[in-house]
């Protein structure tokens, strides 16, 4: 007498069969992608639009930098790199000045210089 098989099971261990190799195309494409962007995260070389919107300065001020940033002209277009870019901007850090940070001086700093006042009578300057 032979065994009759259920159905369902065999349907139910079909459907595991597919739902396991589904998951392993997955951890496959997870893997090509992840690893595909870290090679294309971001340009090296901006060009002078892309570096202007990196410095927050406009388009004309970037390409008069270029006296003070090394630049690459291929043809007839400017390109920076990320990095000269950086050190450009790290190389202006300016620190917090000490007199600058208490109160008193902050008032002096703030304060307006005597008014000059000139007379008709003599020309003099009073104060």
């Amino acid at each position: 007498m032979a065994a009759i098989s259920n159905p369902f099971e065999e349907i139910l261990e079909q459907f595991r069969n597919i739902l396991r190799e589904e998951r392993d195309i997955l951890r496959e494409e997870v893997v090509r992608a992840s690893t595909a962007s870290n090679v294309t995260e971001e340009p090296e070389y901006l060009s002078l639009a892309e570096a202007a919107r990196f410095l927050k300065l406009k388009e004309s001020y970037v390409y008069h930098l270029k006296s003070t940033i090394p630049f690459y002209k291929p043809k007839t277009k400017v390109y920076f790199k990320k990095s000269d870019l950086i050190a450009y901007m790290e190389s202006h850090k300016r620190e917090p000045n000490s007199k600058l940070n208490t109160s008193s001086s902050t008032h002096e700093f703030f304060a307006r210089p005597p008014r000059i006042r000139f007379t008709r009578s003599a020309n003099k300057i009073k104060k």
